[in-house]
């Protein structure tokens, strides 16, 4: 009986867990703009930028926005030893978004976003941990900073207001 009792309760057990899903998934975003724009970008830093903005904007099927993406990076050495090395590196990143609307030929919105963050590389020459760490940081700021211009685009109505007639 009490073998029948626990083999019913580790059957219970296993059906009762098998909807549970362990992996975390990222909602997407969800925009007017994806798969409706093309992109620029200049002065790009990073690789990492570029990856990010297909994330959100998608590929370009249907031209109806051009988005120009301008970057300005500056690193300044926070703390530097005897041997000018930097133990502390501060980035300073921002970007300048300009939504052109192609099908009205007007510029729909200019915004610019400012992001900042520290870096502690752990040693003086190559280090891959390093380098990893560095590009998760840039991956995160990019990722904030583009969800904050979506932010600012949700705000338009149907993204039909020309801010600036050309």
């Amino acid at each position: 009986m009490k073998i029948k009792n626990y083999y019913f309760v580790i059957v219970f057990f296993l059906f009762s867990c098998s909807q549970i899903e362990l992996v975390l998934k990222e909602s997407e975003k969800s925009t007017l703009l994806k798969n409706k724009t093309t992109l620029k970008v200049l002065n790009s830093p990073s690789p990492i930028l570029k990856e990010q903005l297909v994330f959100y904007f998608g590929k370009n099927t249907a031209p109806e926005f051009h988005l120009t993406v301008d970057v300005d990076e500056n690193k300044t050495n926070r703390f530097v030893k005897k041997n000018q090395v930097a133990t502390k590196i501060d980035y300073e990143i921002k970007i300048k978004y300009k939504l052109v609307n192609n099908i009205r030929n007007c510029i729909i919105l200019e915004a610019v976003q400012n992001s900042r963050f520290s870096f502690v590389p752990k040693s003086s020459g190559y280090n891959f941990g390093s380098d990893r760490s560095l590009d998760e940081l840039y991956k995160g700021v990019f990722k904030n900073n583009i969800e904050n211009f979506l932010d600012k685009t949700q705000n338009r109505t149907g993204l039909e207001e020309c801010s600036i007639e050309n």
